[in-house]
């Protein structure tokens, strides 16, 4: 807090400001701090960084098109950067964009196995009737988290030739 008010344009400050307000529940504040260490960050991580939290922010305000540009900036920056790969999926996801949530699933598995991603480019592929696929990577998931029960539990429903119907709360 003392950085941001001694040099209100340094990004990395901005940047931490906006991560303790976001932990405070000070969310419209963060978001202000994450604008902030976008506009005088000075190093393409750092600048990523804040796009994706801000990001993050927006997906859990439901502004999935804003947080879409979002991750899609911090993936310009750094093109390797993980969460933002699975985070814009999951943005895609919710916007019924099935095949743009399955490419980018795919491109964040790649870089790092992950049960998260993979248990949600499952549920993807099944969103888009590809049910071997969807096998495919619930195993992937269990087998990198054998106590992933959600993934069991599909994968058990897809191998009975039961799918498991997609509950409202579920659709997105």
């Amino acid at each position: 807090l003392r950085a941001t008010r001694e040099k209100p344009h340094f990004g990395v400050g901005q940047y931490n400001l906006g991560i303790v307000l976001l932990g405070q529940g000070r969310r419209k504040e963060a978001v202000e701090a994450f604008q902030m260490a976008i506009r005088y960050g000075q190093e393409a991580p750092e600048v990523a960084r804040a796009y994706h939290n801000l990001g993050i922010v927006l997906l859990d305000d439901n502004q999935l098109g804003d947080a879409h540009a979002m991750f899609s900036e911090a993936l310009r920056l750094v093109p390797t950067k993980q969460s933002s790969y699975v985070a814009r999926a999951m943005t895609s996801f919710r916007m019924n964009d099935y095949r743009a949530a399955e490419s980018d699933f795919l491109a964040g598995v790649s870089l790092s196995p992950d049960p998260a991603a993979l248990f949600w480019l499952g549920r993807t592929r099944e969103k888009l009737g590809d049910l071997a696929g969807a096998a495919d990577s619930y195993r992937k998931a269990v087998a990198l988290q054998p106590n992933m029960n959600d993934a069991k539990e599909r994968l058990d429903a897809l191998a009975s030739g039961h799918p498991l119907p997609f509950l409202q709360n579920q659709q997105n």
